[in-house]
């Protein structure tokens, strides 16, 4: 998928130094350490899980990079938790936007009942 600036890519092994870089960066792990990878072999397991989910669910986490110099900038989607659902509505917002790329985030068509209540976008721009 593709933005005016950006590449939302499915996950690759290929990525995984690349993840690794970000996810080891204490810079970015500030004000959550404990979740800072200290190992390779952590962030290759996220990874795969990643991966999986896509082959699973056929949705998932997607590689975020520029158009320009295909820098990774990090990662976005969403994923499915066993046990875990909190019925915000961003999922099928979320959904709702890879079916219809061409609608924006105004059109009513794009909101769920509880992003109607909530005002919620379903897509950010």
């Amino acid at each position: 998928m593709r933005t005016a600036r950006l590449s939302l890519d499915r996950p690759r092994h290929s990525d995984l130094a690349e993840l690794f870089a970000i996810y080891s960066d204490p810079r970015v792990w500030t004000h959550y350490p404990s979740h800072r990878h200290t190992e390779p072999a952590t962030t290759e397991v996220m990874l795969q899980r990643w991966i999986d989910g896509w082959a699973n669910d056929g949705f998932g986490m997607w590689i975020v990079r520029t158009l320009d110099d295909s820098a990774m900038l990090g990662h976005c989607g969403c994923t499915v938790r066993a046990g875990a659902f909190w019925n915000l509505g961003y999922s099928p917002g979320l959904c709702r936007s890879r079916a219809h790329p061409e609608r924006t985030c105004g059109d009513p068509a794009m909101r769920s009942s509880s992003e109607a209540a909530t005002g919620v976008d379903a897509v950010a721009e």
